[in-house]
């Protein structure tokens, strides 16, 4: 089977998995009593909702990763291939999974929840997922050499950390993160790069079957456990699309095609610091937040932030692409 239909395969079985799984999730979320209340800090939302969709993205995108390593050879091979880098983003992304789910139950001060991401990504970067070259405008490729540990942890922490941020309105971080992972697909077919189609197929279509739940009004959120776990997948798969570029990736692209929950990251922390407040902390001053007050509903809110976060992606693709070879 050759990779085009591996990877329609692949994101065919996701969108199948996340539209069995996410309502599951969720009727099991109301049972026991798991529901957002709407009383967080930065809450647009006044219906108690369920959480924990995170559990039905992440089995819809390690689903089908298992299905068509179990029955192609030659996808079996491209997963195994490089299998400590693979093995560090598939076990990463269950531990974000984790962390985010057990923040979503029992609560987690910001604080204990920023030292264990730190503590995974710092882990993962050992095992070899890091950055270890950048393409930089006007200077050329730079090798990181000792900075690639902790350059490597900074930026997947930055991920993890703005696809949470975002996930502010019902559908935006699933959307939002549906673009980046479009970018990055392009990314890893304009490299040659197997093993990044098949992620970005299976979560591709994790999040477009569980987009159908989310989006406005959602009937279930992806909580904590699947922003994390989002942002660890985003995160640590650049990183796996940095190491596959021989001659790096230019920065700027990368930075494009994320433009859009690191300027809301980037600002939230300014932000809170200017008024002397932890970074930490909750508020609703984000985007998404100033977009309804100024009188949008939460539906267009999100659209148009859709239509921002495409545009930026699309403008890192055409720098990619018309970048010399």
């Amino acid at each position: 089977m050759n990779l085009a239909l591996l990877g329609l395969g692949s994101f065919v079985t996701a969108v199948l998995i996340a539209s069995v799984v996410t309502p599951a999730v969720r009727d099991f979320c109301i049972r026991v009593g798991w529901l957002d209340h709407g009383r967080s800090g930065r809450a647009m939302h006044d219906v108690p909702t369920p959480r924990l969709g995170g559990l039905a993205l992440a089995a819809a995108f390690y689903g089908p990763l298992v299905l068509v390593g179990i029955t192609d050879q030659h996808a079996a091979d491209l997963l195994l291939g490089d299998g400590r880098r693979v093995l560090a983003l598939v076990v990463g992304g269950l531990v974000a999974l984790g962390i985010g789910a057990v923040d979503d139950v029992l609560h987690l001060s910001a604080r204990r929840k920023l030292v264990l991401q730190v503590a995974l990504a710092t882990v993962v970067a050992l095992l070899g997922l890091r950055i270890e070259l950048i393409e930089v405008p006007f200077v050329g490729v730079v090798q990181l050499g000792l900075l690639a540990v902790p350059a490597s942890v900074l930026w997947l922490v930055l991920v993890m950390n703005a696809i949470n941020l975002i996930d502010g309105l019902d559908g935006l971080a699933a959307g939002v993160s549906l673009t980046v992972v479009g970018a990055l697909l392009a990314v890893s077919i304009h490299n040659g790069m197997a093993v990044g189609v098949l992620l970005g197929s299976a979560l591709a279509g994790a999040l477009a079957g569980f987009l159908r739940h989310n989006f406005p009004p959602a009937s279930v959120f992806m909580g904590d456990s699947g922003s994390l776990f989002l942002g660890f997948a985003l995160g640590a798969w650049s990183l796996v699309a940095w190491q596959k570029s021989a001659t790096g990736i230019a920065a700027l692209s990368v930075v494009l095609i994320f433009a859009l929950p690191l300027l809301d990251v980037t600002l939230a922390v300014t932000r809170r610091l200017r008024r002397g407040l932890s970074p930490l902390s909750a508020d609703r001053d984000h985007v998404h937040h100033r977009l309804v007050r100024s009188g949008l509903s939460h539906r267009r809110s999100v659209l148009l932030l859709y239509l921002i976060a495409l545009m930026t992606t699309c403008s890192a693709l055409v720098m990619l692409y018309l970048s010399p070879a």
